[in-house]
C-alpha cells in the first residue's frame, strides 16, 4: 500500500513540476533573448489572430525548438526523487 501511494504521489508531482519547469524556463529564455522572442512571434503571427488547430501547432517548427530548449534548460524533479527515495 505504501509503495503504491508513494508511486502515485511521485507521478503527480512529476507532472506538475515538469510543466511548471518547462513554462518557467521558456519565459526565462524569452525574457533574456529578444531575438528568439521575435522569431517565435513571427511564426505565431502567421495564424493571424485565430486559435491554432492541433495540426497547425505540430507544424510550428520554431515553437517546438523553443519548447525543447526550455525542457532541457534545467532538469525538473531533482528534489522529489531524493525525497521519495529517503521516505
Amino acid at each position: 500500500m505504501r509503495t503504491t501511494t508513494t508511486t502515485n504521489a511521485s507521478v503527480c508531482v512529476h507532472v506538475r513540476d515538469t510543466t511548471a519547469s518547462l513554462l518557467s524556463n521558456v519565459w526565462f529564455i524569452l525574457a533574456r533573448r529578444p531575438d528568439i522572442w521575435e522569431k517565435l512571434q513571427a511564426e505565431v503571427s502567421q495564424l493571424r489572430g485565430e486559435l491554432p488547430t492541433f495540426a497547425q501547432i505540430k507544424e510550428m517548427k520554431y515553437l517546438k525548438q523553443v519548447l525543447n530548449e526550455g525542457k532541457n534548460y534545467t532538469p525538473p524533479c531533482v528534489i522529489n526523487h531524493i525525497y521519495i527515495l529517503l521516505t
